[in-house]
């Protein structure tokens, strides 16, 4: 099997997994509206997967495909998006292995910045002369499998089922939004997510939202890019 047959494969198993995930996470979005009363403990999205980052990284595939042919500037762009994905699929795996995980919003950014490097290598491969001549070609068959394997992982992680727990007030009435509010005596409770421990993650990165805002319509919009990502895996595989 090619390198060429290789990336198909590899684009095919995440366009089915990537539509069969969207059927399965839709059930917890609407679970989302009948437990109302239900908190989810959040680790906030990190600095490195912030919308600055990902529009470079979408902004750099979009200028290979425009400079396709000069091997100098395609070779930059290529070690800005090799690194910086490399480093987010392996985020995805420690994120997958932490026993007891609780919903880590890292995992939408790994999602969204692994699943457009996946479908766009082959259509790179194919359309850019540039890449066939550098001497780091035969690197991007292993960068492509680690952000294939990655992306398959945000997706486990992102379909997870997440521990909720009730509201907890306070004496006068006041919710306990992080764990800074343990310090108010007026708090006779606190969330047992306090307690846990996650890789490369503190406490102090924790937030308290109710399941409708986690798996509301921010989660539907995850939904969406699962399918559209299935839709446009089917799409290459057959075309290229």
């Amino acid at each position: 099997m090619d390198h060429c047959q290789i990336q198909r494969l590899h684009i095919l198993v995440l366009a089915i997994l990537s539509l069969y995930s969207h059927k399965t996470a839709a059930v917890s979005a609407y679970n989302a509206t009948t437990n109302k009363d239900q908190v989810v403990c959040v680790y906030q999205l990190s600095g490195q997967y912030g919308l600055h980052q990902r529009i470079l990284t979408y902004v750099l595939f979009a200028f290979i495909a425009l400079v396709r042919d000069s091997v100098w500037l395609v070779a930059g762009a290529m070690a800005w998006i090799m690194t910086y994905s490399g480093t987010a699929a392996v985020h995805a795996f420690l994120l997958t292995i932490s026993s007891r995980g609780l919903y880590d919003l890292d995992s939408v950014g790994i999602w969204t910045i692994l699943s457009i490097s996946c479908l766009a290598v082959l259509p790179m491969f194919d359309g850019s002369s540039a890449i066939t001549h550098l001497p780091t070609r035969p690197i991007f068959g292993l960068w492509d499998t680690s952000v294939s394997l990655g992306a398959i992982l945000a997706l486990v992680s992102l379909l997870r089922d997440y521990p909720t727990e009730p509201r907890y007030r306070s004496s006068i009435g006041s919710l306990l939004r992080d764990i800074s509010g343990i310090l108010d005596p007026t708090f006779n409770s606190t969330y047992t997510c306090f307690d846990h421990k996650q890789i490369l993650r503190s406490s102090k990165d924790l937030a308290i939202v109710s399941r409708k805002r986690a798996f509301g319509i921010s989660f539907r919009l995850i939904l969406a890019t699962m399918s559209i990502a299935g839709l446009f895996g089917f799409m290459i595989t057959v075309l290229s």
